[in-house]
């Protein structure tokens, strides 16, 4: 019985362990403190692998935090198949407020209005990298 139940309890943790295990990997670009320090403002992009396109996302987090292995929290966006372009500005206009420019051709699947009791602004007309 004993050697029935070692192999499959080997078996459940290996399958458990890769589950848990993400394929992804984020790499920061930029790093943007707020005014005060308390804060930052991270771009950068998530590497999936080969079905993931290029990408950036922002995020925003305590001065402290460390970012986590997920996507961004603020802002999500790829270059549509090449159409738009992935340039990114990011620039707080005060403790409270971040302006973040990027290209409208530029496909967004994630933008928050406010993280961290931080409101958000979005110009879409900022950054061509044409």
């Amino acid at each position: 019985m004993a050697k029935i139940l070692i192999p499959i309890f080997l078996i459940s943790i290996l399958s458990i362990s890769t589950i848990a295990c993400s394929p992804c990997e984020n790499e920061v670009l930029e790093e943007i403190p707020s005014p005060n320090g308390t804060l930052r403002a991270i771009v950068f992009q998530r590497e999936c692998g080969a079905t993931v396109g290029s990408n950036r996302q922002v995020s925003l987090l305590p001065q402290a935090q460390r970012l986590s292995n997920a996507g961004g929290n603020v802002l999500i966006l790829d270059s549509d198949h090449g159409r738009g372009s992935l340039d990114t500005e990011v620039t707080w206009t005060d403790n409270d407020h971040l302006l973040i420019r990027y290209d409208p051709r530029a496909r967004v699947f994630d933008s928050n209005a406010s993280v961290h009791g931080v409101e958000v602004t979005y110009d879409e007309h900022g950054s061509h990298g044409s």
